[in-house]
């Protein structure tokens, strides 16, 4: 006899999370400090992205099975999201061409992702200079709230629509997961030979912009991967915030 779809599906389920510690255990022999055999990058950090990227994916196939597919993708964009926006929508990025079935859900996680970037990055100014975080509150309040409109209009049109009848039925793939590394290390070194300094003395204006950078970095990454429904809506948030977020500076 054949074996069972649950039997398939739990078997599954041990091969990825045996291959996902492997990835954490290469991740602990990798030295923690900046090589020249590898143009001056850190291979445990670049090796990070690596273990990010598979195990937000593998998240999601998890969460898949105690919860519906598209919940679980809403819920791997939060968790994500709170860790590093950015790492969060590559990976989705990559789920996303593997499930081309639930792109408005992809979509609608990359969004939350987005969003949180805000947060995100008002906590670490707050962490490193209350007054000014103090100063910022408004605007970065303003350009999150441009994000969470966003995220109210794609949830009314997701739960508009019938369910995907498909699954998330691939944990994560190694290889997808690398050649996203390797294309983060090529851009790393060339920002590292391009020599790139920032201004010690940074300001209101500056972080904000640094901000809106930061999503811009979103668009472009989602659209060359071929994630343009997502990229559409992060650019719609990238014009949106840009537009509060720099005005408010400004006057206040």
């Amino acid at each position: 006899m054949g074996r069972s779809k649950g039997d398939r599906s739990e078997q599954k389920t041990f091969v990825a999370a045996f291959k996902f510690l492997v990835l954490v255990f290469v991740l602990l022999l990798l030295p923690n400090k900046n090589l020249d055999l590898v143009f001056g990058l850190n291979p445990r950090r670049l090796w990070l992205i690596v273990v990010f990227i598979a195990g937000l994916s593998f998240l999601g196939y998890l969460l898949s099975k105690v919860v519906d597919p598209a919940t679980a993708i809403s819920l791997t964009g939060i968790l994500g999201g709170a860790v590093s926006p950015g790492m969060t929508i590559t990976s989705l990025t990559e789920q996303y061409k593997r499930y081309p079935a639930f792109d408005l859900d992809y979509t609608f996680a990359g969004a939350i992702a987005s969003t949180m970037l805000f947060s995100r990055n008002f906590i670490v100014v707050k962490i490193l200079s209350p007054e000014l975080a103090q100063s910022l509150l408004v605007p970065f309040t303003a350009m999150a709230g441009v994000g969470i409109v966003v995220i109210g209009l794609l949830q009314v049109r997701t739960r508009s629509r019938d369910p995907p009848a498909s699954e998330l039925d691939t944990p994560f793939r190694i290889r997808s997961a690398l050649m996203i590394g390797a294309v983060i290390a090529v851009v790393l070194v060339l920002i590292n030979n391009l020599e790139v300094s920032l201004p010690s003395n940074t300001t209101r204006v500056g972080i904000v912009v640094a901000t809106i950078a930061q999503l811009s970095i979103y668009v472009v990454v989602t659209w060359t991967a071929g994630a343009k429904k997502m990229a559409q809506v992060i650019a719609v948030i990238l014009l949106g915030s840009a537009s509060v977020g720099i005005f408010l500076v400004l006057i206040l």
